[in-house]
């Protein structure tokens, strides 16, 4: 099992570190409402893979404007993601960042990374696009695909329909999950053997020590 995280952790360093480019192949994309919503819809944009070359990992920063779009929260059920290099979070500029891989490398079309759960604030017309789409090949070599940003139209009116679609709060996968024990479990291991193992050492030594002085007195007597 611990060959398995290890093997895990490595394979996301190196798809997330090593860069060599190849002709645009797939792609990453947004999929949503195709019509005008009303002021205070709550409404999911899901961001989707269509893959020619097996993907197993993927490194995306997505950008939408907070005056007119107020983000709530990320749903990756039935995400094709294992693995989340990190949870989805907010990053300090605002931008949405998405990191993890695929175990089981995905080729296909329409393969659901993450929705986004958004609410309409204003009458506006507002975009969601990427800052960053990295995708890499499962080649063994973390082979980068080029793809071209793609962006997503909002329109927000006070005619249009009023939607509201539930989000599941993220969940970390069961693949987290376990390496998250074996993780604990792993430090655990070392803190144990950085304490004790000092410990038998000065034992032993305090043991020799004692030996060595009721062997020498013993001599001295006979």
């Amino acid at each position: 099992m611990k060959k398995l995280i290890l093997f895990i952790l490595l394979f996301i360093f190196f798809a997330s570190s090593v860069k060599v480019f190849a002709v645009e192949n797939s792609k990453v994309y947004f999929s949503g409402p195709n019509f005008s919503i009303a002021p205070e819809s709550e409404f999911l944009i899901s961001v989707l893979l269509d893959a020619k070359d097996p993907i197993n990992a993927f490194d995306l920063e997505i950008i939408y404007p907070p005056d007119k779009l107020k983000f709530l929260g990320f749903d990756n059920t039935n995400s094709i993601v294992d693995i989340w290099q990190a949870p989805p979070s907010v990053l300090p500029n605002g931008n949405l960042k998405l990191s993890g891989g695929i175990i089981k490398a995905f080729s296909g079309n329409v393969g659901l990374i993450i929705k986004l759960s958004f609410e309409a604030l204003n009458p506006s017309e507002s975009s969601i696009s990427f800052v960053k789409s990295n995708l890499y090949i499962a080649d063994g070599k973390g082979t980068e695909v080029k793809t071209n940003p793609e962006t997503f139209s909002v329109s927000v009116k006070e005619n249009g329909k009023i939607i509201f679609s539930p989000t599941v709060p993220f969940q970390n996968t069961p693949t987290d999950i376990l390496i998250k024990q074996e993780l604990k479990t792993f430090k655990s291991d070392m803190l144990w053997k950085r304490i004790f193992t000092p410990l038998f050492i000065f034992t032993g030594i305090l043991f020799v020590i004692c030996a060595l002085a009721v062997y020498n007195k013993l001599k001295r007597k006979l």
